[in-house]
């Protein structure tokens, strides 16, 4: 009987609970009919309450009925008029780029302006600054050059070779009496070694023939012929400038003889009128310890001691001293009123024929 009991479900009835049933006379209760199967939905009911979504709100009612209340029938029942536009149309994204866009071509437009500004500032200050510099650099400058035409040759001469150069010398006239080959200018402003070395070069670099002597030209920057003694003391420096301008004429000729083995210049210089010839050899004579090379365009190589020698037909005495480049010598002597000076033992026998001085002593 326990296992029945167990086994059937209790009877429908007002109160599921056995037990509150009265049981009959007899002490055994009936066997009650089987009851009908209870709904699913009582036994999961009480599982489903603590899921479920909060109860909606309270339904208003309207002529007698009941309706959910949801956005879409509140926007519907809503009056028109109350809506706002944004409400209506939904949001309005076009008003944020419309800023934008607006903003931008004022940013765009300030930049142009104040670089404008900057520029037309800084030519402002650029031009004025070139109108003072030509008022007060150039413009004086160009007043000081058209009043003085002679400053920049003075200022790049040398202190002690100006006054000989800006002196008023004759004109030059050539001590030779026979026309030679060729009659070249040096001009040198101002003078100086390295300007003569270059000056005699670049005349040399269209040669004669073989045996031909050319003069030059000597001109200083006042386009006269420079003096001797200035001249000469740029090749010879132990020589004393101002006896020799004591003892010699300003004017004086140069020249170049060409031959084979190369371009001797020489030159040609003349006791002044009461002039001592003593004193002149005297001052000549330093030059024989100094360096000669200067007096070359050609290299003489290694030069010899000092000799005696005899020149013009051995009519009068010379002094040389021998090159070891074949026809380099330096020779220098007195004949009558002329000092020669050659680096050629032949230059000095041309210069004495154009000089006249073999034509005298025949």
């Amino acid at each position: 009987m326990a296992d029945e009991q167990n086994n059937n479900p209790a009877p429908l009835s007002g109160n599921n609970n056995p037990a509150h049933d009265p049981l009959p006379i007899g002490g055994q209760a009936p066997r009650p009919s089987a009851p009908a199967p209870k709904p699913p939905q009582a036994e999961e009911q009480p599982k489903e309450v603590p899921h479920s979504p909060p109860p909606p709100p309270p339904i208003r009612p309207r002529g007698g009925e009941y309706s959910i209340r949801t956005m879409e029938s509140d926007l519907k029942t809503a009056p028109k008029e109350v809506l706002p536009q944004s409400d209506r149309e939904g949001p309005a994204p076009a008003e944020a780029s419309t800023t934008i866009q607006m903003k931008s071509p004022v940013v765009a437009e300030e930049a142009p302006s104040k670089k404008n500004l900057y520029w037309i500032i800084g030519g402002v200050v650029l031009a004025l600054a070139l109108v003072a510099v030509g008022y007060f650099v150039v413009y004086p400058m160009l007043v000081d050059n058209g009043t003085d035409t002679s400053t920049p040759t003075t200022g790049s001469t040398p202190p002690d070779t100006t006054p000989p150069i800006t002196m008023a010398t004759p004109a030059h006239q050539s001590y030779f009496l026979t026309s030679p080959v060729r009659v070249s200018e040096m001009t040198l402003a101002p003078i100086s070694l390295p300007n003569i070395a270059f000056g005699l070069q670049s005349i040399s670099l269209q040669p004669l023939a073989s045996g031909s002597t050319e003069e030059v030209l000597v001109i200083g920057g006042q386009e006269n012929q420079i003096p001797f003694a200035t001249y000469i003391t740029q090749l010879l420096p132990d020589v004393d400038s101002n006896k020799l301008s004591d003892l010699l004429e300003d004017d004086f000729t140069a020249f170049i003889y060409y031959d084979n083995n190369g371009y001797w210049p020489g030159y040609v210089a003349k006791l002044k009128t009461g002039a001592s010839i003593d004193d002149l050899k005297a001052e000549i004579t330093k030059l024989e310890s100094t360096d000669l090379e200067s007096l070359f365009i050609t290299p003489p190589g290694t030069i010899s001691a000092f000799k005696d020698g005899l020149a013009a037909n051995s009519s009068y005495a010379t002094r040389y001293a021998v090159g070891s480049t074949s026809g380099s010598a330096l020779n220098y002597g007195y004949f009558g009123d002329y000092l020669i000076i050659s680096t050629s033992y032949d230059g000095l026998t041309a210069s004495l024929n154009l000089t006249g001085v073999i034509g005298l002593m025949e």
